[in-house]
C-alpha cells in the first residue's frame, strides 16, 4: 500500500470500545469502513466493520491510534498515515 494516504476520524467512545470512519486518500471522501478498537480487555484487539472496509487500511493507523493512547492518555480525534 506504498503512496496510500489513510485517514481515520472518531465517530464514539465508550468504555467498551473507540471508532473510527476509515477513508482512502481524501480526509472527507467516502468511507472505506469502521475501524473498532476494543478497549475493555487487557489489550487492544480491533477490527473493521462495513461493506468496504479494509483490514489493510485501518491497520495503517490502528498502530498510530493505540501509540497516542498511550502517550497522551486520551484517543485522537483524527489520525492520518501514509
Amino acid at each position: 500500500m506504498s503512496g496510500v494516504l489513510v485517514y481515520a476520524d472518531k465517530i464514539d467512545e465508550n468504555a467498551a470500545e473507540v471508532r473510527y470512519e476509515v477513508r482512502r486518500d481524501q480526509p472527507d471522501g467516502a468511507v472505506d469502513g469502521v475501524l473498532v478498537i476494543e478497549t475493555s480487555g487487557d489489550r487492544s484487539t480491533w477490527h473493521v466493520e462495513g461493506r468496504n472496509a479494509s483490514s489493510a487500511l485501518a491497520g495503517l493507523v490502528v498502530g498510530r491510534a493505540v501509540r497516542h493512547r498511550g502517550e497522551q492518555g486520551a484517543w485522537p480525534d483524527r489520525v492520518a498515515q501514509q
